[in-house]
């Protein structure tokens, strides 16, 4: 009996992540550094809390399946941006900013403002 409860277990487990680590696996390989900030808007979002132009947090924006929702909106990544100065050096967010760094994805709670 023992054996039937922790395999009825383990399959509801794997049933609930397994989706989640498909998305892992996308997102690892279809955002990379030399990509533009707008490649990375068509996969993730950006997230609340604080941002620069250089840095941010971003969460994957895939419409999900609302039986496992609670896993996918937490998948977040940190991307390093090169920023061209403008001409009054400020530091501007543009669609053409280069990815200079991408984190691994990884599972936190979200940050709302």
């Amino acid at each position: 009996m023992k054996r039937i409860v922790v395999c009825l277990l383990s399959v509801l487990l794997l049933t609930a992540l397994m989706p989640c680590l498909f998305v892992l696996y996308e997102v690892c390989w279809e955002i990379r550094p030399g990509m533009t900030r707008a490649d990375l808007l068509t996969v993730f979002r950006t997230e609340g809390g604080v941002r620069s132009p250089t840095h941010g947090t971003y969460v994957y924006r895939h419409l999900e399946p609302p039986s496992i929702s609670k896993y996918w909106r937490f998948i977040k990544v940190d991307v390093d941006f090169e920023v061209v100065k403008q001409k009054d050096e400020r530091l501007v967010e543009l669609p053409t900013d280069r990815i200079i760094h991408i984190s691994k994805p990884y599972f936190e709670g979200g940050i709302y403002d």
